[in-house]
């Protein structure tokens, strides 16, 4: 439905007044319409701060994958064996559909991630984009890797759980400042008010950072403290 005071959107709260004096608006239907507008303006902000919110989860999910698509595709310019093309092939396949579905669900913008791995039931709650690949689908990509007549030492290994290590870092260190941002926050609280359930979470929220700060570069994590037990 269409907002009926559109038009002052984007004005501040002295140019409405200016113009609604000027149409010579009965000061109570002023108070209705301001209050309207500001009431509005605050669901458009909190609209725009959840599509930005979707947009950094669900890009943060895809920016690793998009990095094995390009890596594969590099991979596929170069012939090697009909056994060896045949599962590049097969595996950038498989990379496209996982990244249409993720982008769909973006482009939706109802659920974030976490969201869907839950409804979904992915295994380690989705944070990697190779849990969403079905476990059958993973196995027939695996055998055709298998199949590929060693004729080097390296191998590329599919669904490797790694992501880049500039954006490894980038949210390691956003989500340990978050979970000790959030221990201070319970720890002074629990100085002032103890009880044995905060003083519980406290010891969880503890191990969670020493777990996080022994994560080894390129691993995947959850976005919460929460999700290492989950």
């Amino acid at each position: 439905m269409s907002f009926e005071f559109k038009n002052f959107l984007p004005l501040s709260q002295n140019a409405m007044l200016t113009i609604l004096a000027k149409q010579n608006v009965p000061a109570e239907t002023k108070g209705e319409i301001i209050r309207a507008v500001r009431e509005e303006k605050k669901r458009l902000r909190s609209v725009a701060a959840r599509r930005t919110q979707f947009r950094r989860l669900w890009g943060e999910l895809v920016e690793p994958l998009d990095y094995e698509v390009r890596l594969v595709e590099r991979m596929n310019r170069y012939r090697g064996s009909v056994e060896r093309d045949a599962a590049l092939r097969g595996y950038l396949m498989v990379l496209g559909k996982v990244r249409q579905r993720m982008l769909k669900h973006e482009y939706l913008g109802e659920q974030t991630p976490s969201d869907v791995a839950k409804d979904k039931r992915y295994p380690n709650n989705g944070v990697h984009w190779s849990d969403w690949v079905p476990m059958d689908v993973k196995e027939a990509v695996l055998d055709a890797f298998a199949a590929i007549p060693r004729e080097r030492k390296k191998v590329k290994v599919p669904f490797t759980r790694k992501i880049p290590r500039v954006l490894h870092n980038k949210l390691k260190t956003r989500l340990i400042e978050r979970t000790k941002k959030e221990y201070d926050h319970e720890f002074r609280t629990n100085a002032v008010d103890y009880s044995d359930e905060r003083a519980a979470l406290l010891k969880r929220m503890k191990q969670a950072l020493e777990w996080i700060e022994a994560l080894e570069v390129g691993e995947a994590m959850p976005t919460t403290w929460h999700g290492f037990y989950k």
